[in-house]
Protein backbone atom coordinates (compact mmCIF):
# COMPACT_ATOMS: atom_id res chain seq x y z
CA UNK A 1 0.00 0.00 0.00
CA UNK A 2 3.05 2.09 0.73
CA UNK A 3 4.17 2.02 -3.36
CA UNK A 4 0.53 2.34 -4.00
CA UNK A 5 -0.37 5.61 -2.30
CA UNK A 6 2.93 7.44 -2.98
CA UNK A 7 2.34 7.42 -6.45
CA UNK A 8 -1.74 8.01 -5.55
CA UNK A 9 -3.13 8.77 -2.48
CA UNK A 10 -6.39 8.09 -3.46
CA UNK A 11 -5.73 4.20 -3.72
CA UNK A 12 -7.18 2.46 -1.37
CA UNK A 13 -7.88 -1.02 -2.82
CA UNK A 14 -4.74 -3.91 -2.07
CA UNK A 15 -5.43 -5.56 -4.58
CA UNK A 16 -4.01 -3.26 -7.36
CA UNK A 17 -0.90 -3.97 -9.67
CA UNK A 18 1.84 -2.53 -7.98
CA UNK A 19 4.50 -3.45 -9.96
CA UNK A 20 4.99 -0.12 -11.31
CA UNK A 21 4.32 1.42 -8.17
CA UNK A 22 7.10 0.35 -6.70
CA UNK A 23 9.55 1.07 -9.60
CA UNK A 24 8.35 4.53 -9.35
CA UNK A 25 8.88 4.50 -5.33
CA UNK A 26 12.09 3.34 -5.91
CA UNK A 27 13.16 5.81 -9.09
CA UNK A 28 12.14 9.00 -6.97
CA UNK A 29 14.17 7.66 -3.92
CA UNK A 30 17.29 7.38 -6.94
CA UNK A 31 16.56 10.77 -8.31
CA UNK A 32 15.55 9.05 -11.42
CA UNK A 33 12.94 9.47 -14.07
CA UNK A 34 9.71 8.43 -13.33
CA UNK A 35 6.67 7.20 -15.41
CA UNK A 36 4.21 8.03 -13.16
CA UNK A 37 1.40 5.72 -14.14
CA UNK A 38 0.68 2.23 -11.84
CA UNK A 39 0.59 0.73 -15.81
CA UNK A 40 3.80 -0.94 -16.39
CA UNK A 41 4.28 -0.37 -19.94
CA UNK A 42 4.24 3.30 -19.00
CA UNK A 43 7.79 2.84 -18.50
CA UNK A 44 8.31 1.92 -22.58
CA UNK A 45 8.15 6.00 -22.30
CA UNK A 46 11.03 6.78 -20.02
CA UNK A 47 14.53 6.75 -20.90
CA UNK A 48 15.86 5.01 -23.24
CA UNK A 49 15.72 1.73 -24.71
CA UNK A 50 19.30 -1.02 -24.49
CA UNK A 51 19.95 -4.03 -26.01
CA UNK A 52 23.01 -4.51 -23.28
CA UNK A 53 21.27 -4.42 -19.97
CA UNK A 54 23.49 -3.87 -16.80
CA UNK A 55 22.22 -5.16 -13.39
CA UNK A 56 20.69 -2.77 -11.31
CA UNK A 57 21.15 -0.08 -13.84
CA UNK A 58 18.45 -0.70 -16.28
CA UNK A 59 14.81 -1.65 -16.34
CA UNK A 60 12.99 -4.46 -17.87
CA UNK A 61 9.21 -4.31 -19.27
CA UNK A 62 7.02 -7.57 -19.88
CA UNK A 63 3.86 -7.98 -22.03
CA UNK A 64 1.08 -9.77 -19.97
CA UNK A 65 -1.45 -11.98 -21.56
CA UNK A 66 0.20 -11.33 -25.06
CA UNK A 67 2.34 -8.67 -26.59
CA UNK A 68 -0.33 -6.70 -27.87
CA UNK A 69 -2.33 -6.07 -24.71
CA UNK A 70 -2.09 -3.52 -22.33
CA UNK A 71 -0.81 -5.01 -19.59
CA UNK A 72 2.54 -5.41 -18.56
CA UNK A 73 5.09 -6.35 -15.94
CA UNK A 74 8.33 -4.16 -14.89
CA UNK A 75 11.29 -4.68 -12.45
CA UNK A 76 14.93 -4.13 -12.78
CA UNK A 77 16.98 -5.72 -14.46
CA UNK A 78 19.14 -8.56 -12.82
CA UNK A 79 20.14 -11.28 -15.60
CA UNK A 80 19.74 -13.20 -18.36
CA UNK A 81 20.42 -15.77 -20.64
CA UNK A 82 19.19 -17.08 -23.70
CA UNK A 83 15.69 -18.41 -21.91
CA UNK A 84 15.57 -16.04 -18.88
CA UNK A 85 15.37 -12.79 -17.37
CA UNK A 86 15.53 -11.92 -13.88
CA UNK A 87 14.27 -9.31 -12.48
CA UNK A 88 14.01 -7.31 -9.11
CA UNK A 89 10.53 -6.09 -8.50
CA UNK A 90 8.01 -5.68 -6.82
CA UNK A 91 4.11 -7.91 -7.12
CA UNK A 92 6.71 -10.83 -7.76
CA UNK A 93 4.45 -13.16 -6.07
CA UNK A 94 2.81 -10.42 -3.60
CA UNK A 95 6.19 -9.59 -2.69
CA UNK A 96 9.38 -7.66 -3.37
CA UNK A 97 11.91 -10.52 -4.81
CA UNK A 98 14.28 -11.54 -7.56
CA UNK A 99 12.09 -13.97 -10.32
CA UNK A 100 12.84 -15.71 -13.36
CA UNK A 101 10.31 -14.91 -16.65
CA UNK A 102 10.08 -16.29 -20.09
CA UNK A 103 13.45 -13.77 -22.25
CA UNK A 104 10.33 -13.97 -24.72
CA UNK A 105 8.03 -11.69 -22.74
CA UNK A 106 10.54 -8.66 -22.93
CA UNK A 107 9.12 -5.82 -24.57
CA UNK A 108 11.89 -3.36 -23.83
CA UNK A 109 15.37 -3.20 -21.48
CA UNK A 110 15.10 0.58 -20.70
CA UNK A 111 18.04 2.70 -19.23
CA UNK A 112 16.35 5.47 -17.17
CA UNK A 113 19.55 7.44 -15.98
Amino acid sequence: MQFLQHLDPKIKEESASWCSAALNYWAKECNLPLSGSLAARSWLKVGTKTLTPTRGNDIVILWRESPQSWKGHVGIYFHHNKEEVWILGGNQSDEVNISRFPISRVLEFRTLS
